[in-house]
């Protein structure tokens, strides 16, 4: 028996048509998906092509209004991912904002790594270069160095972090509130950072002990450190600027620079520098521009004028110019020849220390007495009057030059008549005398030791196997006060004594460990502690603080290097973002067969649909 239901019947006649409607909507709704899914898919390729270029570009340093040349040029040689970029819809990605964008994929692609595992260290550093080479306005580099696990040992790694324009004058206050801006920003606590490193020639001392006086309140443990090759060259620097006449040299090396690069608009000084170079057999230092703030950098113009001076003077004498004259006159006086030769003997010893800062296995152990070995190297040179150019100085001059009879005070030097004469001698000697004078005082108050020094020197004692046992038991107070700061025992007196017996059973570790690789240095110590973290918790942990400080700079000077020269190749049309994505992609950046493109097309999409969803609100 069939019952027959009018309402059921309808609802099937009506599933029916529905089905066959549906059924042909679904086609037509799969063939657009498709199209879709098509469109997509060469979107993806096209952009994965320009990120391509772009981090090409990045990685070579070509200015981003090159960047669309590229792509041209890309096409020509027939690449047919990149032909989207004649539709309507990618035109525009080849100006600047887009090409930003795509920098910005890629430089978040970078950071995604590298703030990872910052965040799972137990601390960091933040390493901080001030600079007002590029902007107008004072700029913030800021550095972060973590430790990191690599092929079973533990590496310090440095890593540019970002960029800060500081849009009014620098203070305590704004270096601080920035500082935490970006640490927030990255998801860093504060609380982890144990070292902080500022240099900079705008930020004063004053500026600087304010900034980690703000910091410390917030990071218990934070050790402060300076650049000990900066210190050095500050030393220079603050000893050279308070003689009038090492005022004035500077200003003649920096005259004589900018006479040559002046002249070569009209040929001749192009040819006058070509003769010096090509008659000067014994040519090894170009000359350079003068920057007081770095005053080292004078000890390579030094050496350029004396290696050079007979036939310099002889270029500007002939040159028909009242500057060029006036410059060769001032030249040829023995004040000048003697404190040039001086100077020579001096800044070469400091080059010397300055090159030994910056190795990579310096540490606050040694930093004393190889200052201490080339400052009783100079008294020595300047009592004795031993250093070789001031030696073949004096050996040129006549044997009776200085008697008191000649009428003539003048002498033949390198075919050229000098200015001599007795007062020409007192005022050369004297000059010379304040030099060194204000720079032993200087150094010696830049290098004393303050307390984050002096913790540091005692963190190395502890780790430096070649420390003496009796030398490390000094500095296991100190140390323990560190610890003891950073403690959130209740019981501070309990904790000081466990700290202090787990430090002597770990040097006698050390000391007795029979291991078949000998351990040479502090970071072979540390890397020893940071093994045996369950059996030496306490020290596990000083020594992770140890590796991260920035005490060797020898690791900075390929990004400081790369980051000068991107602020000098393409200056002040950088926006700070674009510069800090195109340092980032410069100086961490991998080989470009090993970067992560798909994740970065991810990144840069996400970035256009919150761009067109800003829009749209």
């Amino acid at each position: 028996m069939v019952f027959s239901c009018p309402t059921l019947s309808y609802v099937c006649s009506y599933g029916e048509n529905s089905y066959k409607g549906g059924l042909q909507s679904a086609k037509k709704s799969t063939t657009t998906v498709k199209v879709q899914e098509e469109s997509l898919k060469k979107l993806e390729q096209t952009a994965t092509c320009i990120l391509r270029n772009v981090y090409f570009a990045a990685k070579e340093m070509i200015p981003n209004s090159s960047t669309g040349a590229l792509h041209e040029l890309c096409l020509i040689q027939g690449l047919t991912d990149l032909a989207g970029l004649q539709s309507d819809k990618l035109v525009s990605y080849q100006d600047d904002q887009s090409i930003e964008d795509f920098q910005q994929a890629i430089a978040e692609v970078m950071d995604e790594g590298i703030l990872k595992r910052a965040r799972s260290s137990n601390c960091f550093s933040i390493l901080v270069d001030e600079s007002e080479d590029c902007f107008t306005e004072p700029c913030l580099f800021l550095y972060l160095r973590i430790i990191e696990h690599v092929a079973g040992g533990y590496e310090p790694k440095t890593y540019f972090l970002a960029v800060k324009r500081l849009r009014a004058e620098v203070t305590a206050e704004k270096i601080a509130a920035e500082l935490a801006d970006v640490l927030k920003e990255k998801d860093l606590d504060m609380k982890q950072m144990c070292g902080f490193a500022i240099d900079g020639a705008a930020v004063t001392a004053e500026c600087k002990n304010g900034v980690v006086t703000q910091l410390k309140a917030q990071a218990p443990g934070l050790l402060s450190i300076h650049c000990i090759a900066h210190r050095l060259a500050l030393s220079s620097m603050s000893a050279a600027d308070t003689v009038p006449y090492l005022v004035k040299y500077q200003q003649i090396l920096d005259s004589v620079y900018k006479y040559f690069v002046d002249l070569p608009k009209n040929r001749e000084g192009l040819e006058a520098m070509q003769k010096i170079l090509r008659d000067t057999h014994k040519q090894s230092s170009p000359f350079k521009d003068i920057f007081p703030s770095r005053w080292l950098t004078v000890r390579a113009s030094v050496e350029a004028v004396i290696r050079n001076f007979g036939n310099l003077v002889s270029v500007l004498q002939d040159s028909r110019s009242a500057r060029g004259a006036g410059l060769a006159k001032t030249m040829c006086t023995y004040k000048f020849l003697h404190c040039s030769h001086f100077l020579a003997d001096i800044l070469h010893q400091l080059y010397i220390l300055c090159k030994s800062y910056q190795t990579s296995n310096v540490d606050f152990s040694i930093v004393h007495p190889l200052l201490k070995s080339t400052v009783t190297t100079i008294n020595k040179l300047s009592a004795e009057r031993a250093g070789e150019m001031l030696k073949n100085l004096l050996a040129a001059l006549p044997p009776n030059m200085w008697d008191e009879g000649l009428a003539d005070c003048s002498f033949t030097f390198q075919n050229h008549r000098i200015k001599g004469g007795r007062r020409q001698r007192t005022e050369a000697e004297s000059t010379c005398r304040i030099f060194l004078e204000n720079l032993t005082r200087d150094l010696k108050a830049r290098f004393s030791e303050a307390k984050d020094a002096a913790t540091m020197t005692a963190m190395t004692a502890i780790f430096d196997p070649a420390h003496a046992p009796d030398s490390k038991s000094r500095h296991i107070q100190t140390v323990t006060d560190y610890l003891s700061a950073l403690s959130d025992e209740g019981d501070k007196d309990d904790f000081e004594m466990s700290c202090k017996q787990e430090l002597v059973s770990f040097m006698n570790f050390v000391e007795s460990r029979p291991g078949v690789h000998a351990l040479t240095s502090a970071k072979d110590v540390c890397e020893l502690a940071l093994k045996q973290k369950l059996m030496f918790p306490v020290v596990s942990s000083l020594a992770e603080r140890y590796l991260v400080l920035p005490i060797p700079t020898a690791d900075l000077d390929g990004p400081f290097g790369r980051q000068h020269s991107l602020r000098t190749k393409l200056g002040n049309s950088l926006t700070s973002r674009s510069l800090e994505n195109l340092i980032k992609i410069s100086i961490h950046g991998p080989p470009i067969k090993e970067f992560n493109f798909v994740a970065a097309y991810s990144k840069w999409a996400s970035i256009k649909a919150n761009g067109a969803h800003q829009q749209k609100s």
